[in-house]
């Protein structure tokens, strides 16, 4: 008998680890994901037959998704505004918008506060970057033409408590 239950058991703990809502990110609510292409209509609900609020035209612009539906994502954008775009058009790609109201510092080295530590690049506010890693307080970011280290804070895209390697 105790071995009967503990056989069901485990296999629940298989079952449920071979989700993939549970078993990794992906199902996690909420997250961050990008864009694919150029060209991604926002809608009013989740299906075609729904109007087009609005056309994203950035590849890689983050959005935060905040719900599923079947193959549809209800995403929330950098200005707080929600659509739905369908799981086709988003990427796992980890990416983020430089908050700053006119320009930040890129640095060379992952300690900010080291005296020497060279800028390397001065990012303007709104520029989409690619997301290398993130630890408690520091980013590496790729911004096409300069790779280095950001102020985790100075990020839309990334979770205040999220680490990414």
């Amino acid at each position: 008998m105790i071995w009967r239950l503990f056989t069901t058991y485990l296999c629940l703990i298989a079952i449920f680890a071979a989700s993939p809502a549970l078993a990794n990110e992906k199902g996690k609510i909420p997250r961050f994901a990008s864009l694919k292409s150029n060209k991604v209509h926002a809608r009013a609900g989740p299906g075609t037959q729904y109007p087009i609020k609005w056309v994203y035209q950035k590849k890689g612009l983050p959005l935060e998704i905040i719900y599923e539906f079947e193959g549809w994502r209800r995403v929330r954008d950098m200005k707080g505004d929600k659509a739905w775009v369908h799981n086709t058009l988003l990427s796992g790609q980890r990416t983020a918008i430089i908050k700053a109201e006119k320009t930040t510092a890129l640095y060379k080295r992952k300690d900010l506060s080291l005296p020497n530590n060279k800028v390397i690049a001065s990012l303007a506010g709104g520029l989409v970057v690619r997301v290398e890693s993130c630890d408690p307080k520091v980013c590496e970011i790729d911004a096409g033409s300069a790779k280095g280290y950001i102020k985790k804070e100075l990020l839309w895209g990334i979770y205040p408590n999220e680490q990414i390697k």
